[in-house]
């Protein structure tokens, strides 16, 4: 079992016309299930992982969030900040790890439910349940981990806004530079959930610090390269694992 916490901050205009900022601050809490003991190859690496994911939304500007969808806009409201709980996530991963001795890659297919537990009225969700398909491979070369993913998100349709499903693909790479130490960076893009809107293209720095055996901490900092994207973002994770 797996307990997360988690805290992200954004800032940025996200496309909106006439031009004006929207902040969001998201404080999360995580629990996910890990079964090891479900293998559908021959070998024995293979596991699968059920998260479940309760947000805490804060909203301050003129936009409606989606963080999750990476969606601002939607039906038009005031510039006071507003703060409830946010869409419920239901995420599930299988993942497949290559044999050492060869050089296939690690593979993880995952399926994502997005529940529309939000206040669309407010602006902290859309009203609309997501659903998200996404296939990742990744291979370690000695302290080095590239990766890469590519998924389509099929959006809801919410009463006040057109939106399109979306494509997404990221890609980056891990340096272990200790066992207790990860750090890294990747590329983001994003299918724009709006006709018209810029699509969203970010530069995430990240890292991995294990303080303890089963306690880890993550913290990332997020550049935007488009209107699409917030200006820039921070945040952090914290892992705790243990077994039931």
């Amino acid at each position: 079992m797996t307990l997360g916490l988690g805290y992200d901050w954004s800032r940025g205009d996200y496309d909106a016309r006439p031009s004006r900022t929207t902040e969001i601050q998201f404080a999360t809490l995580s629990l996910a299930y890990l079964s090891p003991e479900l293998p559908l190859t021959k070998g024995a690496h293979d596991w699968l992982e059920i998260r479940a994911t309760l947000p805490v939304v804060e909203v301050s500007g003129p936009g409606s969030v989606d963080r999750v969808g990476s969606f601002v806009g939607g039906a038009p409201r005031n510039t006071e900040r507003q703060r409830g709980l946010g869409d419920v996530v239901l995420r599930g991963s299988y993942f497949v790890a290559a044999p050492r001795e060869s050089w296939l890659p690690n593979v993880d297919v995952s399926a994502q439910v997005k529940f529309p537990t939000a206040d669309a009225s407010r602006g902290l969700g859309t009203g609309r349940t997501d659903v998200t398909v996404e296939l990742g491979v990744s291979r370690r070369f000695g302290p080095f981990t590239p990766f890469g993913s590519i998924g389509r998100r099929f959006m809801g349709e919410p009463r006040f806004v057109r939106l399109v499903d979306r494509w997404l693909a990221s890609g980056g790479v891990s340096w272990r530079l200790h066992e207790a130490l990860t750090v890294g960076v990747l590329y983001d893009w994003r299918h724009a959930a709006q006709p018209g809107n810029e699509h969203a293209n970010e530069i995430v720095a990240f890292s991995w610090w294990r303080a303890r055996p089963g306690l880890r901490f993550g913290p990332y900092a997020v550049a935007g390269l488009t209107e699409g994207s917030p200006d820039y973002a921070l945040g952090a994770q914290l892992r705790l694992d243990w077994n039931p």
